[in-house]
């Protein structure tokens, strides 16, 4: 393997991704290793990974410098392989290029049949991942999800509900429908409900309602209510206690065995009776949803997930690099 090649190329397709990214990539770059953001703005319509890379002060290239760059040998780092096309194309080439691809896991319902299949090597968040991909998987935790880990929980008071609302993409349907049901309920026991709206979502419907950062709620909340989403990971490591409110017919996946975690009310009542359940058991849900948590986020006090995933990354060019 040449001096040039063996490079890493992180591609990122939301502002969630540097986020993600941004520690391990620090690292590398510390121990010598050439590491180069790819934009991919140009590609899909949300567009904010530009905006985040300018704001940490990042440089980056699009994703056709990237396809005119990479060389046998090199490693490519994605966190969805499935869209844009123009990636999914690069990533079909990759075995007659000679390039090593990377899927580090972002999100939630990461075991969808078309997530992660076009990959070589999967970084996931913990043992769940391992048995769903039929190439090498390794644990590294997640960043962002650490990043919440409350030792001690704190809960404002009075309390509140941090509401994550999440209609994105082809999701969009009977989105009043559900932020009534949630409100409703909030009423009927007394607390507040503080929306904060996905990133993605841009509708008119969305923008009406007032927004917070998700990540602020949950330092102080005292419960998330939320359909299938990431932030019920975030919660739990926060020491928040979950509701669990998905939409009828709802894509569950792993959010369909709870492990004891959280249950799915059945109407407002059974919605206001589990938020009241919440609020009494704020000290020790951290128990409750342990087995559901552990399950699917491996958390280390001794090795943070940047580390992990850092090193992950430097085995897997290690190993080529000898083949």
């Amino acid at each position: 393997m040449s001096g040039t090649q063996g490079r890493f190329y992180f591609a990122l397709l939301a502002r969630s991704h540097l986020r993600m990214y941004s520690g391990a990539v620090d690292q590398l770059r510390s121990e010598g290793f050439d590491c180069r953001f790819v934009n991919l703005d140009d590609e899909f319509t949300l567009k904010s990974a530009g905006p985040a890379l300018q704001a940490a002060g990042q440089s980056s290239i699009p994703l056709t410098v990237a396809k005119e760059e990479l060389e046998a040998g090199d490693i490519l780092v994605v966190s969805n392989d499935w869209v844009p096309p123009a990636l999914v194309e690069l990533l079909n080439s990759r075995k007659q290029r000679g390039i090593v691809a990377v899927g580090c896991i972002d999100g939630c319902r990461f075991a969808k049949d078309n997530n992660y299949r076009n990959v070589d090597h999967v970084l996931g968040w913990g043992p769940s991942c391992l048995k769903h991909y039929p190439q090498t998987g390794i644990v590294v935790g997640s960043p962002e999800i650490e990043s919440m880990w409350q030792d001690r929980p704190r809960f404002a008071v009075p309390p509140f509900a941090a509401v994550n609302y999440k209609f994105t993409y082809h999701r969009q349907g009977g989105r009043d429908h559900w932020t009534d049901i949630v409100t409703k309920a909030c009423e009927e026991v007394g607390i507040a409900s503080r929306l904060s709206r996905h990133p993605a979502d841009t509708s008119a419907a969305a923008l009406k309602l007032k927004s917070e950062e998700l990540s602020d709620l949950l330092r102080d909340c005292s419960l998330l209510i939320s359909r299938p989403s990431t932030a019920i990971y975030q919660a739990q490591a926060a020491g928040k206690p979950v509701v669990f409110l998905p939409m009828p017919k709802e894509e569950l996946v792993e959010f369909a065995e709870p492990m004891g975690a959280y249950e799915t009310p059945k109407s407002v009542p059974d919605l206001a009776r589990m938020i009241r359940q919440a609020l009494a058991e704020r000290s020790s849900y951290r128990e409750r949803c342990r087995a559901f948590f552990e399950h699917h986020v491996s958390i280390d006090p001794k090795r943070p997930a940047t580390e992990r995933m850092a090193a992950a990354l430097r085995d897997i060019r290690a190993a080529y690099a000898r083949a």
